[in-house]
């Protein structure tokens, strides 16, 4: 690191060299003043717990759907005939929503890591294959995505002094976010049957009213109130 730093002030390769060897000091402190045996007895004495757990709920999970029809049947039994067809469209239609969406984010994803693969064996070949699947598993997380992989690392480059590789991958980050900004919305619109600018707006009041999953309950609220609407479970039929 020194090497790689000469030509920068000394004062910041000081600062530098201080950091690193305080952060190393604690994490070596952390670790002899952890109780390693407690933690490894805590972590086996709790595997048959879990074990059960799943157990448990992977058979819970199997006579539910089991049962599901009877459900069904028993739902619909106390619903008349013309609210059956209506209730049956909306479950229809929200399920090919979702199918919708999976597929929508598949799609989204393969283009994001072809162009991942494609940039990196440009830039850094000897790391393309390796950091294009990394970034394709991190670009699944709303918000983040692949800045979080491919910012620290142009960071590092720059400090590091390879300037080139930096700026590189800065950009590549930009690309994959204009793809993901621009494609996702298009793509899902197609999918699940709403118009891009309707998915782009469903994303964005669906991420600042609930967060992260947001960007997957605003679409499916507006297609349930679409689906409600077509089924004539909602009628706004009024004029001003």
């Amino acid at each position: 690191m020194e090497h790689r730093y000469e030509d920068l002030p000394p004062e910041f390769v000081y600062e530098i060299n201080l950091q690193v060897t305080d952060t190393l000091n604690k994490l070596r402190q952390d670790l002899a003043d952890r109780d390693w045996i407690g933690d490894i007895t805590s972590l086996v004495t709790s595997v048959p717990g879990y074990l059960v757990t799943i157990i448990v709920y992977l058979i819970a999970l199997f006579l539910f759907m089991l049962e599901l029809p009877r459900l069904k049947e028993k739902v619909y039994s106390y619903l008349s005939e013309k609210t059956q067809d209506k209730v049956s469209f909306m479950s229809s239609r929200l399920s090919y929503v979702v199918s919708g969406f999976i597929k929508a984010q598949f799609l989204v994803s393969i283009i994001i890591f072809v162009v991942s693969l494609v940039g990196l064996l440009l830039i850094v070949p000897e790391y393309a294959l390796l950091m294009a699947f990394v970034i394709w598993i991190i670009d699944f997380i709303p918000i983040i995505g692949s800045i979080a992989i491919l910012g620290p690392w142009a960071l590092f480059q720059l400090i590091a002094g390879n300037v080139a590789v930096g700026t590189q991958l800065l950009i590549l980050a930009a690309i994959l976010l204009i793809i993901r900004r621009t494609v996702e919305p298009k793509v899902m619109g197609q999918h699940i049957g709403l118009s891009p600018l309707a998915t782009l707006i469903a994303m964005y009041i669906g991420l600042m009213l609930f967060g992260v999953v947001g960007f997957i309950v605003g679409p499916l609220i507006v297609i349930a109130f679409q689906s409600a609407k077509e089924a004539g479970i909602i009628k706004l039929n009024f004029k001003l």
